[in-house]
C-alpha cells in the first residue's frame, strides 16, 4: 500500500479524523503505525447499506473483504438461526483476508449500515509491519472456528 499524502489530504483524510481516530483505538491497529493505518482509511472503502439489506451470504464465495461497521447494526445468521448481532466498531467477514473460503454465515443489516471495506491488498502492508494484526486475526479466526459461530467483536 502506497501511501500518497496529498491524495489523503484531498480526500480529507488526517490523523484528525474521526475513522482514523477510531482506526486507531481498535486492538485490531495495536502496534500498527499511525500513517498506515491513514493510507488505510483513504484507500478503502466506505459503503452504505439500507436496512435489510444482505452484505454476506452463506456459502456464497469469498471476495477477499473484511468490514468493519462505522455505523449501525448487523445481525448474524447460520443457516435460519440468528446467532449474534454486532455494532459500532464490529468486524466481521475476516476469514476472507486469509482464506478464499466460502463464507460461513449470512450477514444483513438491522439498521442503516455503513461500513469501512478491508480488502485483502489492503493488509499486506499492515501484515509486513507488525505480526499483531495476523496474531490478532488467527486468533479471533480460531475462536470462531471452536465456537461454531463465525463472528466475533473487534
Amino acid at each position: 500500500m502506497e501511501l500518497n499524502l496529498s491524495a489523503m489530504k484531498k480526500m480529507g483524510v488526517s490523523q484528525d479524523t474521526p475513522l482514523v481516530a477510531f482506526l486507531k483505538n481498535l486492538s485490531l491497529f495495536d502496534g500498527v503505525n499511525s500513517s498506515v493505518i491513514e493510507a488505510l482509511a483513504s484507500e478503502c472503502p466506505i459503503e452504505n447499506y439500507s436496512s435489510g439489506a444482505t452484505i454476506l451470504s452463506e456459502w456464497d464465495s469469498s471476495n477477499g473483504q473484511a468490514y468493519i461497521i462505522i455505523s449501525g447494526t448487523v445481525d448474524i445468521f447460520i443457516g435460519s438461526e440468528k446467532i449474534s448481532s454486532l455494532g459500532q466498531w464490529a468486524l466481521f467477514g475476516e476469514y476472507a483476508l486469509i482464506c478464499s473460503e466460502n463464507r460461513s454465515a449470512t450477514v444483513r443489516s438491522s439498521s442503516n449500515l455503513q461500513c469501512l471495506i478491508l480488502k485483502e491488498p489492503n493488509i499486506f502492508q499492515i501484515t509486513d509491519e507488525t505480526h499483531h494484526f495476523n496474531d490478532v486475526l488467527t486468533r479471533r479466526i480460531n475462536e470462531n472456528i471452536e465456537a461454531n459461530r463465525g463472528v466475533f467483536k473487534i
